[in-house]
């Protein structure tokens, strides 16, 4: 059986905030309102799909 690292989003209460999770426990969460923003380093909605782009690549790359 081949094993896949998938990427789940997670929607939030509207369109601007959510998060991707990959695997089980690691969440890359994201809010593309500034002004809502609880963080100033917090990431954009792209910058969190990019960052768990890249994890879930690399914990593919473990598997094979």
């Amino acid at each position: 059986m081949e094993k896949r690292i998938r990427i789940v989003p997670h929607a939030g209460i509207d369109k601007d905030c959510g998060s991707f999770e990959v695997r089980v426990s690691v969440f890359f969460h994201w809010e593309d309102n500034p002004g809502r923003r609880l963080r100033p380093d917090a990431m954009t909605r792209e910058q969190a799909k990019e960052a768990a782009q890249k994890l879930a690549r690399e914990e593919q790359e473990k598997l094979e």
